[in-house]
């Protein structure tokens, strides 16, 4: 009984621009297809030199086929060992569990973050932008902790949505990712190190056959 999307035009915008505020229901597409769509809406120029050098770059840092048999050989022999690991997962406890939730949306805005500033320290330690952010969580969360009188836990256990899709297939708006468990580093560690350690779990992640393990896991859970 609602819409599937919702467009929001703001005008004026920053002088005479306009905007537009875009949502769209998750039910049509992840994050990955709803980039490649909005590219094909948009200007002929953008959406060709954006649209499909990201397409380019997908299939140019492709598995070698020797590597996608020997993980496709591994997913039935690995598949009970991750699903036992995943149902015997041990949250972690901290001030932030336990009070009930109060169901108000809460919306908060930070100064702007430098791109550059990101994409400096991803070079001089050889990570991924994701790295730098996600290991950025991992130090507020630990400040905030700290902040609030309590201990840090050693790690942070959240849900990474990674996508499934083989390097350089053509994108269709569906969902094609898994939320694979991912341990975060906490504590009172330096920024160096925390990026390390995320760089360190997302490439174990991405070579290991647990994404398309619980991808497939949570298919054949909704299909029932």
């Amino acid at each position: 009984d609602r819409p599937q999307w919702e467009i929001q035009v703001i005008e004026p915008f920053e002088e005479d621009s306009t905007a537009l505020l875009v949502r769209i229901h998750h039910s049509i597409g992840d994050g990955e297809a709803l980039v490649c769509l909005l590219f094909t809406l948009m200007d002929g120029a953008w959406s060709h030199e954006h649209g499909i050098a990201h397409t380019a770059a997908r299939s140019s840092r492709g598995d070698h086929w020797l590597g996608r048999f020997l993980k496709a050989a591994a997913i039935p022999l690995s598949a009970p060992g991750i699903l036992l690991r995943r149902l015997t997962w041990i949250p972690d406890r901290s001030h932030m569990h336990g009070p009930a939730l109060s169901g108000n949306k809460r919306v908060a805005w930070t100064t702007p973050l430098d791109l550059e500033v990101v994409k400096k320290a991803k070079h001089r330690i050889g990570a991924t932008v994701n790295d730098v952010l996600m290991a950025s969580v991992s130090g507020a969360f630990s400040k905030y902790l700290a902040h609030r009188g309590g201990t840090a836990p050693s790690r942070f256990l959240i849900s990474m949505p990674v996508n499934v899709r083989h390097p350089g297939a053509f994108l269709r708006c569906e969902n094609r990712f898994a939320p694979v468990p991912l341990e975060l580093p906490a504590g009172s560690h330096t920024n160096s190190h925390r990026i390390l350690a995320v760089k360190t779990k997302m490439d174990q992640l991405k070579c290991s056959a647990v994404p398309v393990v619980i991808y497939e896991l949570q298919r054949a859970l909704l299909g029932c």
